[in-house]
C-alpha cells in the first residue's frame, strides 16, 4: 500500500496544474500569477520569473484576464524593442564620435536629390551584396566617412563586377576621399554600422509587437502570434549584424544584447499565454 501513497502528492500537484491551466484558460481568475505558471507549463521555454515581473509592472494587468495577459506581453514587448531602438540610437551616436575622431573628419549628410546620391547608394547595395568588408564599407558609404588602402580599392573593383551599374571611379574616389586619415579604424566604423543596422531593426520589432497586440485584441491568435515571432526574429538580427564582423571585439555592446534576450522571452511569453485562450 505505501507505493499507493507515495503516489498521493505527485497527483495532487499534476490536479492543481490542470486545475490552474484550465481557470486560466477560460480566463477566471487570472493573474501575472497564475498565467506565467499556466504559460510556463504550456511552453518550457518560458521563464516564469521574467514574466511574473514584467506582466505585473504594466498598468492593464491588475484588471486583465488571459486574453488581456496576452496582449499585456505583447505591449511589453513593444516597450522593450523602444527601449533597444533608443539605445542603439545613442550608442551609434557615441560610436559615431569615435570613428570620426579616428578618420579626422566631420559627418556630412548625403544629398539624397542629387546625381552623387543615387551612385553612393548604388555603391552601399552593390557593397553590402559582396561577401567581403561589407560592414565597414557600408559604414563608409553611407557616412561619408572613408579611407584610401586596398581595400577600398578591390572592394570598389568588385562592386563594380557584380554590379554594372557601379562608377569605379566615383567609388574609389568618395570612399577614399579622406586619404590623410590612413590610422581610422574599420571596425569601429562597422561598429557604427551594425548600431545603425540594430535601430532600424528594433523600431521595426516595435511595430510587430504593436501588430501581434493589434490582432490578439481581433482574436486573430495565429496572426498575432506570427508577429511576435517576427519582432523576436527582427531583435536576433542585430546580434547577427555584430556577428557579422566575425571579432569577440564586434559583438553587441552588452545592454543591446539584453534588450535582444528579452525581446525574445517577452516573445516566447506573448505566444504562451495567447495559446492558453485558444
Amino acid at each position: 500500500m505505501a507505493p499507493r501513497a507515495s503516489r498521493r502528492p505527485a497527483a495532487a500537484a499534476a490536479a492543481v496544474v490542470v486545475a490552474v491551466v484550465l481557470a486560466v484558460s477560460g480566463g477566471v481568475g487570472a493573474t501575472p500569477e497564475t498565467a506565467c505558471r499556466a504559460a510556463a507549463e504550456e511552453d518550457r521555454r518560458v521563464d516564469y520569473e521574467f514574466c511574473v515581473s514584467r506582466l505585473s509592472h504594466h498598468h492593464d494587468s491588475p484588471d486583465a484576464d488571459t486574453w488581456g495577459l496576452a496582449k499585456v506581453a505583447a505591449d511589453v514587448g513593444v516597450c522593450i524593442a523602444g527601449d533597444a531602438a533608443y539605445d542603439a540610437k545613442a550608442k551609434l551616436q557615441a560610436a559615431k564620435a569615435g570613428a570620426f575622431a579616428d578618420a579626422g573628419v566631420a559627418p556630412s549628410p548625403l544629398e539624397r536629390q542629387t546625381a552623387e546620391s543615387v551612385k553612393i547608394a548604388i555603391v552601399c547595395t552593390a557593397i553590402t551584396n559582396l561577401p567581403c568588408y561589407t560592414a565597414a564599407l557600408l559604414a563608409v558609404a553611407v557616412l561619408g566617412v572613408a579611407f584610401v588602402d586596398a581595400t577600398v580599392v578591390t572592394t570598389c573593383r568588385a562592386a563594380a563586377d557584380a554590379d554594372a551599374r557601379v562608377d569605379y571611379g566615383f567609388c574609389v574616389a568618395e570612399l577614399g576621399k579622406h586619404h590623410d586619415s590612413p590610422g581610422a579604424d574599420a571596425w569601429g566604423l562597422a561598429k557604427v554600422a551594425a548600431l545603425a543596422r540594430c535601430g532600424e531593426l528594433y523600431r521595426a520589432a516595435g511595430f510587430a509587437f504593436a501588430e501581434a497586440h493589434d490582432d490578439i485584441n481581433a482574436r486573430d491568435y495565429a496572426a498575432g502570434k506570427g508577429k511576435a515571432a517576427d519582432a523576436a526574429s527582427l531583435a536576433r538580427q542585430c546580434d547577427a549584424a555584430f556577428a557579422a564582423g566575425k571579432d569577440d571585439a564586434a559583438a553587441a555592446p552588452p545592454v543591446i544584447a539584453q534588450h535582444g534576450s528579452y525581446a525574445a522571452r517577452i516573445a516566447i511569453v506573448c505566444t504562451a499565454i495567447t495559446n492558453l485562450i485558444e
